[in-house]
């Protein structure tokens, strides 16, 4: 039996798990964003980060079609049960509501992407990412080193970094300026990699075990 094509994001990488879920459905961290070639997902709490080429078995020319959108989590989560999904770009004259205008509208990049499976199908309109969050300055080291004294990581947290980023194992550099803990791929390949950030939480020193640390 020959193996199905896929033409899709990869299963493995969940991007979905690194998104809030509970907010309200205009909530910007309930989305994936594509970005210069990335897709990133957060839920405040942790940040992923992983390249296109590597989250999807899509062309090189898709990326650029996708560039500056994101895509809600369950869509997404949604798509990845198909097998084939196709990314299409088009032109159109359209207002904030999605109407189309006249030709003196303003011209906006309409995306899609399509699925179908038997007399199943699909079609998703991408939004344009007017609304993005700073993603680039997340993963900036700036300041001085310090060592860090005390640091709570939930395990939920790494456990849905490393679902959305493909990976079962990772390293993880703890001795930033401002506590955040940078996990990365472990693997010596060359090129782009998927990497991640837990942001820090503070413990409470009055827990046991924690008098060594004041």
């Amino acid at each position: 039996m020959s193996e199905v094509l896929r033409i899709n994001f990869e299963k493995s990488y969940k991007l979905w798990q690194a998104c809030e879920e509970d907010g309200s459905v205009d909530d910007k961290f309930e989305y994936v964003y594509f970005l210069n070639g990335y897709a990133y997902a957060s839920n405040r709490h942790i940040v992923a980060k992983v390249p296109l080429g590597m989250c999807t078995s899509f062309m090189p020319e898709d990326y650029a079609k996708l560039n500056n959108h994101r895509i809600h989590r369950t869509m997404l989560k949604t798509l990845c049960s198909f097998n084939i999904v196709q990314v299409k770009e088009d032109w159109n004259i359209i207002d904030h509501n999605g109407k189309l205008l006249n030709k003196e509208g303003d011209p906006e990049r309409f995306v899609m992407l399509s699925a179908q499976r038997g007399d199943n199908y699909i079609t998703v309109e991408l939004m344009q990412c007017k609304e993005v969050p700073d993603f680039d300055a997340i993963f900036k080291i700036e300041g001085e080193r310090q060592p860090i004294r005390s640091l709570g990581i939930r395990v939920k947290f790494l456990g849905d970094l490393c679902a959305a980023m493909g990976l079962s194992s990772v390293k993880m550099r703890f001795s930033q300026f401002n506590g955040k803990v940078f996990v990365e791929d472990v693997s010596d390949e060359d090129g782009p990699k998927a990497s991640g950030i837990i942001m820090p939480l503070r413990l409470d020193p009055t827990l046991p075990g924690m008098e060594d640390y004041e």
